[in-house]
């Protein structure tokens, strides 16, 4: 059965390959594209006249402007509700005072943050105090009962920021010289200390300020450390009459580390130039 079937397969395959088969038709008649309809043409609308335009437009009101959501201090940065940063950050034309925030302390003897209003109007506000051998990050943040009273300070002496710009720096071994003043960093090794566990330098810093063509000379400031470290300072001219220097303070011996930040304002002719 299986040989006849494969027998007639082959018969009818040869019959098909001998049937001749006709091609299709192609029509070779060229195919005529109809054009499109052309786009009609919008005829362009009617500009409105200068009146009605002014009419339909809301008037922009005159006078007091509009009231804003905040009332931040005009270029005061400072957040008084946050984590306030060491530094000076603002000063008052008019009340010739500086605001800042600085420490002072030890790991043994613990530390403490201000934030102070340097100058001729002076007040101090306590941020934090830090107890002895406590190494926790303490946020700098002012009481909710003196937020008022300091925004208050700050709005009526008109604060501004201070400039970013540092105009020299003072170091023990360099004086800075301004128009009409020096500043001179004394350093003197008042005595040394020796005990079973170390021993170190005991300095004395003093910032100084010398008129030009005077000899007499004003103490700015003066400090005693332990083994204090080499030390810079920076100033910043805020007025033709205000001289600000901002330094921080770091010191070691065996068993305790401290330091911290310090400010001064020059009043240049309270000074004397």
């Amino acid at each position: 059965m299986h040989i006849a079937s494969t027998a007639l397969s082959v018969a009818w395959i040869a019959a098909l390959a001998c049937s001749p088969v006709a091609p299709p038709a192609v029509d070779t008649a060229p195919s005529v594209v109809k054009p499109a309809e052309p786009a009609p043409i919008v005829k362009p609308a009617e500009p409105t006249p200068i009146a009605e335009a002014a009419e339909a437009a809301e008037p922009t009101p005159i006078g007091k402007p509009a009231e804003p959501t905040t009332r931040p201090l005009q270029g005061w940065p400072l957040d008084l509700a946050g984590d306030l940063p060491l530094g000076c950050h603002g000063w008052s034309p008019t009340d010739a005072t500086v605001v800042c925030v600085t420490a002072s302390g030890s790991m043994q003897s613990g530390n403490k943050y201000l934030l102070e209003f340097i100058g001729s109007k002076p007040a101090t506000y306590t941020l934090a105090e830090q107890p002895p051998l406590n190494f926790d990050d303490i946020p700098l943040i002012l009481g909710e009962a003196a937020r008022a009273e300091v925004a208050a300070r700050l709005a009526a002496g008109a604060y501004v920021a201070l400039p970013d710009e540092r105009f020299g720096e003072i170091t023990p071994e360099a004086p800075y010289t301004g128009d009409g003043f020096t500043l001179r960093w004394i350093r003197k090794t008042i005595r040394h200390v020796a005990t079973s566990v170390g021993s170190w330098d005991v300095i004395r810093d003093t910032v100084q300020i010398e008129c030009t063509g005077k000899k007499a000379k004003k103490t700015i400031y003066t400090s005693t450390l332990d083994n204090p470290d080499h030390g810079s300072a920076f100033v910043r001219i805020l007025s033709p009459n205000l001289v600000l220097i901002e330094r921080d303070e770091q010191w070691g011996i065996e068993g305790d580390i401290g330091g911290g930040h310090v400010a001064n304002l020059i009043a240049l002719d309270a000074a004397g130039c």
